[in-house]
């Protein structure tokens, strides 16, 4: 077992690869705010070969990485919060009128046959949820509705089964349904249920203030069919998710969908420490230009 190291020995192993520390007693407070595990990872880019840094590398610079890719995953944190609260909404409503108040927990509205979605499954979660759930609103019904707890419409649902338990919703439902709530984000079936679940994955990342810049998704980004726009780019990548919420933001409001395009663009395009990072997005050439990136 590896026994812990202090900040200044910390500072040492980082030395002995070929990074240069600027300011030790800077760079110590640093590890004393991010931990050395958590920090280190952004240093690989700058690695060649690994645990070797490249001559000329500074602490100081895997800092500058590590702060823009704090600054992006609030960026899209704060998107996914608008287009989270709007999906439940719209789910919500869509359901509510098609099914009725408790339509989501009738079985016989949902595909009979599913490799991918078990109602059974699915309403227990949400029971579980809405059992351990502290929101007043929550105690407001179990109160009032004892006898029927934690049976609860599909309206006061949505607002406490998670994201992830939102995006199988979607996704088991008959296709008819998941057209018709993917059509009010200018999305369709085919690829709308995908896109939530990858973003259930990118939410949980900037949730948890993991390294989001550069990594991989775990499941591809299902495109548009027809339209070449999409083509090009790399499926797994965090650019294509930008673009995806860029899309779907469109389709929400208009002048925020414009303001968070407007703020990526800009924090991409401040110096970086490494001359690559669109790239390792995912981003293509001139991607600012991109007919997908222009505001409708």
């Amino acid at each position: 077992m590896k026994p812990p190291k202090t900040y200044a020995e910390q500072l040492y192993i980082l030395k002995s690869r070929g990074l240069t520390i600027l300011n030790p007693t800077e760079a110590e407070q640093c590890l004393s705010r991010f931990n050395y595990y958590r920090l280190s990872v952004y240093g690989i880019p700058f690695q060649d070969p690994r645990d070797v840094f490249r001559p000329g590398t500074t602490f100081e610079q895997i800092c500058q990485l590590y702060e823009f890719d704090r600054q992006l995953r609030l960026l899209i944190a704060e998107a996914l919060e608008i287009i989270e609260v709007a999906v439940r909404a719209r789910v919500a409503y869509y359901f509510a009128h098609t099914y009725g108040a408790k339509g989501h927990e009738q079985k016989e509205n949902f595909p009979v046959k599913s490799e991918h979605f078990s109602h059974d499954d699915w309403l227990k979660r949400l029971y579980d949820d809405i059992q351990n759930s502290k929101e007043v609103f929550i105690g407001h019904h179990k109160a009032k509705y004892s006898e029927e707890f934690p049976s609860v419409l599909i309206w006061v649902a949505v607002e406490v089964m998670s994201l992830g338990s939102l995006s199988k919703f979607v996704g088991g439902m008959h296709f008819k349904d998941q057209k018709a709530i993917a059509s009010s984000f200018s999305c369709t079936a085919a690829y709308f249920p995908n896109w939530l679940h990858i973003f259930t994955y990118i939410r949980n990342i900037c949730a948890h203030h993991s390294r989001l810049w550069n990594k991989k998704t775990v499941k591809s980004l299902r495109l548009p069919n027809g339209d070449t726009n999409w083509n090009a780019l790399e499926r797994n990548k965090i650019g294509a998710v930008i673009f995806a919420l860029c899309h779907i933001l469109q389709a929400i409001d208009k002048p925020t969908s414009a303001s968070f395009s407007q703020r990526i663009k800009e924090l991409i395009n401040e110096p970086k420490p490494l001359p690559d990072v669109p790239r390792h997005m995912g981003f293509l050439d001139n991607w600012q230009f991109h007919p997908l990136w222009t505001p409708r």
